[in-house]
């Protein structure tokens, strides 16, 4: 049986390419070629195989690509089509979409990550360098939602959410994670600072203090922050909408930590 084959790919625009191939490049590496030139398949006993792909063009140099030649480097179109043949056959394509050129225009980039989602490819490499305009933040997270909640869908939605944003808009198990990369500081001048640990960003300034900020503390499973100052004042904060929900008086200034009852 020889080794070499005939393959002529067609494309979804009716495009041929023709290749010939030694299969043995294709053994115990990709699991599509590996089924079908050495799997139980009519195919694996062809010296002459017909195959239909996304893009002719493309899968020639995924082809390359195994015979040990290097990429070229792409344009994002040419990208996608590229990253759409590896899904189509089962490939990774963590290297491609670590080096995809994302457009500058939002509307083009909220697209394409939709349409690699829509052809099933893990994105996860991509979010890391994913921003967009405040406008299209709803966008982003109505995609984003459908996906499991990794690190990674988590940062890209605190990477781009807008500042001093009413986190209480967002889905409820988005709003928990992201509540709970929260970390806060206070300052001289009465301003609570909440900040993403994960990136480092300022999230929002929570105002309405006059003195030191001298302790804090979430409650209610990290949606408030109760805080006390110098001013001689307690405020309970609500986190969501950085709204200052009740003013408690009368407090000492040498007040130095807050106690929950549910501490003691």
């Amino acid at each position: 049986m020889s080794r070499k084959i005939k393959l002529i790919l067609i494309d979804d625009d009716n495009k041929k390419a023709l290749i010939y191939v030694n299969k043995m490049i294709f053994k115990n590496t990709n699991c599509y070629f590996n089924k079908l030139f050495f799997g139980n398949f009519q195919e694996n006993r062809l010296n002459e195989i017909e195959l239909n792909v996304p893009c002719a063009d493309k899968t020639l140099d995924i082809i390359e690509m195994y015979r040990g030649s290097l990429l070229p480097d792409f344009d994002l179109n040419d990208q996608i089509k590229l990253l759409e043949c590896l899904s189509y056959f089962s490939m990774n394509c963590d290297d491609i979409l670590e080096k995809l050129k994302l457009p500058t225009d939002d509307d083009i980039k909220m697209d394409t990550l939709k349409f690699l989602m829509d052809l099933n490819i893990p994105v996860d490499k991509l979010l890391d360098k994913f921003k967009i305009s405040s406008k299209y933040f709803p966008e982003l997270v109505e995609v984003l939602s459908s996906m499991k909640l990794t690190n990674n869908v988590v940062g890209c939605i605190s990477n781009n959410l807008p500042k001093n944003y009413n986190i209480d808009k967002l889905p409820v198990q988005i709003k928990q994670e992201i509540k709970k990369r929260l970390i806060f500081t206070g300052d001289r001048y009465g301003n609570i600072k909440l900040w993403n640990w994960m990136n480092g960003k300022l999230m929002k300034t929570l105002k309405g203090h006059n003195g030191w900020i001298r302790s804090m503390i979430f409650i209610d499973n990290y949606t408030k922050i109760v805080s006390a100052s110098d001013d001689e004042t307690i405020k309970i904060w609500d986190i969501g909408s950085g709204k200052c929900l009740k003013t408690l008086t009368g407090v000492l200034r040498t007040l130095k930590r807050i106690i929950i009852a549910e501490q003691l």
